[in-house]
């Protein structure tokens, strides 16, 4: 959502429509779609097949630009707009490589990308495995963020205060949504062997919250959950080392923006992590629970704050999300320029709620 929500505030030729899938807990990510101008269309509750399909039935699209955050959650869209006739942009968050997906979902997607105008990938790692699944050539447009947002970064007593966090405790910390692939599980128990001063923070809201809470309590780790956060700096303040634990990634939001606020950075490097550090954090093979333990007490030590500055400035240099918006922009007109598709045949009802 911060990526699609960066494209909205620093689109070159104005907000964008921008459609949201009718599932809970999206209420807040609406509210700043609006407050960033956006023209915002929220679907009913109903298979996304259906909802995609009608709206496209009653509101005159040119493009649809579709952004995947798992391997399959943007088919549907895709397809319903591709049977109108309609140009379709894709770009994916998140690397392709699992086998417990089914070969006829990505046959589908296959015989999609075949008729889509543009495949996009936010970094190379994406871009590569989307490449083997597909078959078809993937461009890089690497993920960006408001940079300049991060250069002053909130005071770090009163960010503590706010999530009643001792000053003299060692924080590990991390966002984004509370879901079992994001790892956050990890956290709490390298926390469990880094010493009893230890607090692990998460700004983020999801269905392993219970879990997490439980897994603190079992291994006597205090574990702070202060749920969605529309303004992230106050956490990252809190923080002594950024981790990221998740089973995949593609280039992570969330990694960014602690490398703009200057907070060291440890991390499992799944997908894209690597492209974002560039050597300005730690990255660790996924599965070594003991290595990342390790490297999370010696980033607490400060053994690699020497790279902040560097990685501020890779940052700066390698990521704004200006330059992405341009790009995209770029993108956008030259496909709008180029002859309208045939339209795909459609598919036969697949249940009540697909006209």
């Amino acid at each position: 959502m911060h990526h699609v929500l960066d494209l909205v505030r620093f689109d070159p030729l104005g907000p964008p429509d921008v459609v949201l899938p009718p599932w809970p807990g999206l209420d807040a990510a609406a509210r700043r779609f609006a407050a960033a101008g956006a023209r915002l269309h929220r679907l009913r509750p109903a298979p996304r097949a259906g909802g995609v399909t009608a709206w496209l039935a009653t509101t005159p699209v040119d493009l649809v630009h579709v952004h995947f955050a798992t391997p399959h959650d943007g088919t549907e869209a895709v397809a319903a707009a591709l049977e109108r006739g309609i140009r379709v942009v894709t770009t994916d968050h998140v690397c392709a490589t699992g086998d417990d997906e089914s070969d006829a979902r990505w046959e589908q997607r296959r015989r999609l990308a075949g008729r889509q105008a543009a495949l996009v990938a936010d970094s190379r790692a994406v871009s590569s495995a989307l490449e083997a699944r597909l078959g078809r050539p993937v461009q890089v447009l690497a993920h960006g963020i408001d940079a300049a947002h991060f250069e002053t970064p909130a005071e770090r007593r009163a960010a503590r205060a706010r999530f009643g966090i001792p000053s003299a405790a060692r924080v590990v910390g991390s966002l984004g949504a509370l879901f079992s692939a994001k790892g956050m599980h990890r956290l709490v128990e390298a926390a469990a062997v880094l010493g009893p001063d230890v607090v692990v923070l998460v700004a983020g809201e999801g269905p392993e919250r219970p879990r997490l809470e439980s897994l603190g309590r079992d291994l006597g780790v205090e574990v702070r959950l202060p749920g969605w956060q529309d303004e992230v700096r106050p956490a990252l303040a809190a923080m002594d080392v950024f981790a990221l634990a998740s089973d995949s990634e593609g280039l992570p939001t969330a990694v960014l923006q602690a490398m703009a606020a200057g907070v060291p950075v440890v991390a499992l490097e799944t997908g894209g992590v690597g492209e974002a550090l560039g050597g300005c954090g730690v990255g660790v093979a996924p599965g070594d629970a003991p290595a990342f333990a390790a490297a999370l007490a010696a980033a607490l030590h400060g053994s690699i704050d020497a790279r902040r500055n560097a990685a501020r400035e890779r940052v700066r240099t390698c990521f704004d999300v200006r330059r992405l918006a341009r790009d995209v922009a770029a993108l956008h007109a030259a496909v709008l320029a180029a002859p309208s598709p045939e339209p795909l045949p459609a598919r036969q009802p697949t249940s009540k709620w697909t006209p």
